[in-house]
């Protein structure tokens, strides 16, 4: 879906088309790719209002994708008077950890669990259950803390920079 306020800027625009992919690719609606992309490129928290001016989706399409990004740990929300403010948690690397996390602790451990209850029925299945299991401890304890640096690097830089503006003054 086309933006209803035109982005002037084609970097920042093909930026946004590029996050909203990854999304699709992960499974996400075309609306929560888009929803998602207009937070990341924001300089700011936005509302449900101007997230449906941005994206040109309808208020209840961005309301549903902003709660399922909310429940995947890729968006935040805090109120503002009578409004929500909304703005993309953290890293996008830190999102995606989280929900392998909830997928391996909340999907995967428990079908496992179940699955050896009834090993007998089902012992192909507990095979593949047992490497997904496996494979997302790996990815997960491989990438530990590596979210949590790429925030700390961002953070420093733009402390630079807004030190480098104001003259010496953060």
């Amino acid at each position: 879906m086309m933006n209803s306020e035109p982005n002037n800027d084609p970097g920042k625009k093909k930026i946004s088309q590029g996050i909203a992919r990854i999304l699709r690719r992960l499974g996400f609606s075309d609306a929560e790719s888009v929803v998602f992309s207009e937070l990341s490129i924001s300089r700011e928290p936005l509302s449900v209002e101007k997230l449906v001016s941005a994206t040109g989706y309808g208020y209840s399409t961005v309301t549903t994708a902003l709660n399922k990004l909310v429940r995947n740990h890729l968006v935040a929300r805090q109120k503002s008077g009578k409004k929500y403010l909304y703005w993309k948690r953290k890293s996008f690397l830190g999102g995606i950890e989280e929900m392998l996390r909830d997928i391996l602790q909340h999907e995967v451990i428990p079908l496992r669990e179940e699955l050896e209850k009834r090993k007998k029925d089902f012992k192909e299945l507990l095979e593949e259950i047992k490497v997904i299991e496996k494979r997302l401890s790996f990815i997960l304890s491989s990438t530990a803390g590596f979210a949590d640096h790429i925030e700390n690097e961002n953070n420093n830089t733009v402390a630079r920079e807004t030190t480098s503006k104001t003259g010496g003054v953060a």
